[in-house]
């Protein structure tokens, strides 16, 4: 097993490589690999899976027992739970292998094919060596050949950005467990960051929260359902009645329920959201006169998991003075635009990241 930190290996060793050209042809999946759901996109056909990002291993022998939703669904005590993309980029290379060979496996289902070509989504943020352990985990996986594309490209394909207009447009991409913030226009980003900021850091903050104020020590699950069901990012007037949360009391260390009101979330989570407002400052302070002029007259379009928080648009608009627009269906942008690539390789070639370049 392999961690972060190991990566830096010789990935030859299995004696695979990328072919300098690539044909595409038959089967070609495309694959937004988050960090706690994954999506499949059929050429041809479109999304046609939504996993869970997760293995289940035996805690004594490591073996791998189940992936994805059947990973979910097994509850022995003697199985461990690993999550194989820590942040948008591998943690674990072989548990990564193990959850893309599923993937595929079930994204082949009723083709003749036992080796399609894979494109895979990747972040801003993701080094050299992450790059090319993507696409050897992708060639370890089944694939006979495997690219990537940055998943702010195809986040504003997907969101329908104006991607090729000579205005330049913003787009925030808000993940599980990374915020990736892009400038594009004329058909090419102008400039990217990518910070370790998403959804998740909305339900840890939540945890805290309670924690501090409450002393009571919440679940994971527990924040996460109350961040779905009444969290907003600014406060909401439509919510009155009181809450209730049950937690561990972290002085008696005995099981105790809390009651709360909505109305103290936005301060709970309002870290995480300043955090990404001032990566868009400072996307915007870097940026030329018209190029902030563009984007003032444009707005931001936010999409990802992390961008349906309610309120949220409002409350960056708020600190930033810039509209803020959530596109439709935010959760899907990104394989989305993945998709549009897939279905017109010859046009947006130039978009893929292959492992010679990668090399060089």
């Amino acid at each position: 097993m392999l961690n972060r930190e190991k990566l830096a290996i010789d990935y030859r060793k299995s004696g695979k490589f990328l072919k300098s050209s690539f044909i595409f042809q038959g089967a070609v999946l495309t694959i937004d690999l988050g960090t706690f759901n994954s999506l499949v996109y059929r050429k041809g056909e479109g999304i046609i899976i939504k996993e869970p990002s997760v293995v289940a291993c035996s805690s004594k022998d490591k073996k791998i027992v189940a992936v994805g939703k059947d990973a979910l669904s097994e509850n022995s005590s003697s199985l461990k739970l690993i999550y194989p993309l820590k942040r948008g980029t591998i943690a674990y290379f072989n548990y990564c292998v193990e959850l893309l060979s599923a993937l595929i496996k079930k994204g082949l289902k009723g083709f003749k094919v036992y080796k399609p070509s894979v494109i895979i989504t990747v972040p801003p943020c993701a080094t050299q060596v992450e790059k090319k352990a993507l696409i050897e985990a992708a060639l370890l996986s089944g694939a006979k050949e495997a690219a990537l594309v940055d998943t702010c490209i195809s986040a504003a394909l997907g969101a329908g950005v104006p991607f090729f207009d000579n205005k330049a447009s913003l787009i925030i991409d808000i993940g599980a467990g990374r915020t990736n913030i892009a400038v594009v226009g004329v058909g090419q980003i102008i400039k990217e960051c990518s910070i370790s900021i998403g959804g998740e850091s909305f339900t840890s903050s939540i945890q805290h929260f309670f924690k501090r104020r409450y002393g009571l020590l919440i679940s994971k699950d527990h924040a996460e359902k109350i961040k779905l069901s009444c969290a907003s990012a600014v406060e909401r007037k439509d919510l009155t009645e009181k809450y209730q949360v049950s937690g561990i009391d972290l002085v008696t260390k005995l099981p105790r329920s809390q009651a709360f009101s909505p109305s103290i979330l936005p301060k709970a989570i309002e870290l995480p959201i300043y955090t990404i407002a001032d990566q868009i400052k400072e996307i915007l302070e870097e940026s030329e006169p018209e190029v902030v002029n563009d984007l003032y007259s444009q707005g931001i379009y936010l999409t990802g998991g992390g961008a349906k928080l309610k309120g949220l648009c409002q409350k960056l608009e708020e600190i930033l003075g810039l509209g803020v627009f959530l596109v439709s269906d935010p959760s899907v942008s990104v394989i989305k635009g993945a998709g549009i690539i897939t279905e017109n390789l010859k046009e947006y070639k130039r978009f893929l990241i292959t492992e010679e370049s990668v090399r060089s």
